[in-house]
């Protein structure tokens, strides 16, 4: 369907797409925030992000004493962080 289109036919579906999203990206948006919602009602920190695959992950830079702390804190629940 796109390939047949002309550039001024994309740029008006472009606009169209905007203004009236597709119902299904509508429904994932809501759903991941209800999610985040619950998740954040049980102390997890989650964001809406957080439960889309596709969605472009944060990465961390931190330093080899706090990823040496995260792994033994993975090993030993009980132990409290600093």
């Amino acid at each position: 369907m796109l390939d047949e289109l002309s550039p001024e036919q994309f740029d008006e579906w472009i606009a169209y797409r905007s203004i009236e999203p597709d119902p299904w990206e509508r429904l994932i948006a809501i759903v991941k925030k209800g999610f985040s919602a619950l998740c954040h009602a049980w102390d997890m920190k989650m964001e809406p992000d957080d439960f889309d695959p596709m969605a472009e992950q944060k990465s961390e830079n931190i330093s080899p004493e706090e990823a040496a702390r995260q792994v033994r804190q993975a090993y030993d629940p009980g132990q409290r962080s600093a």
